[in-house]
């Protein structure tokens, strides 16, 4: 993907349907750059924030990450602008992946319910690996069962830098869920309730 420095100002940009960004990195000074929205939209859907790929700036490749995205906050589908951070074959980094969820049909004919604690954690990877999620199937699973960060199965190279205590996933039984909510509701009836003369 090619991308190009910026000399216009950011009005300018966005008028020709550009989007204003930088590109930095420990062998690279920052560099303000421009890129056309859309195809910036296409490296967004494919890469995210946790895959590396490569961008062509005047003469010199660079592998980079999506590092930040600005977007409006009247309205967040518009992008404002976007950080590059460049890196270099075999280096680590770290982010926060996202967590998806399969196989709740098989919980919800148990007359159970799964409780998501934590929807993303935080993972350490060579930039050479990429992930875009951590897949979690819970049809097997049973009530009362939980999942923690230790107990995660991750691709090769992938090192879960998280709590390993911290709960992911805990699978409860409706009719308790129902009633740990009576009994709170309860509970905050009689806190308000006047007290007796």
């Amino acid at each position: 993907m090619k991308i190009e420095k910026r000399t216009a100002n950011l009005q300018t940009v966005r008028k020709m349907k550009k989007l204003p960004g930088v590109i930095y990195g420990k062998s690279i000074s920052p560099v303000s750059i421009q890129i056309d929205e859309r195809d910036f939209r296409d490296l967004y859907k494919t890469y995210g924030k946790t895959k590396a790929f490569k961008v062509k700036l005047d003469k010199d490749t660079h592998q980079v990450f999506i590092k930040d995205v600005q977007a409006d906050i009247l309205n967040p589908k518009a992008i404002l602008s976007f950080d590059l951070l460049k890196v270099e074959h075999g280096n680590l980094i770290k982010n926060r992946v996202p967590i998806r969820v399969h196989g709740r049909e098989a919980i919800e004919k148990l007359n159970g319910i799964v409780q998501i604690t934590l929807d993303e954690i935080e993972v350490e990877y060579s930039v050479d690996s990429g992930i875009d999620a951590i897949d979690i199937d819970v049809s097997s699973m049973e009530i009362g069962q939980a999942i923690h960060v230790r107990d995660l199965v991750l691709p090769a190279g992938i090192k879960a830098i998280e709590d390993e205590n911290r709960l992911v996933i805990n699978v409860l039984e409706v009719k308790h869920v129902v009633e740990e909510e009576t009994e709170t509701e309860e509970e905050e009836e009689e806190s308000e309730a006047p007290a007796s003369e």
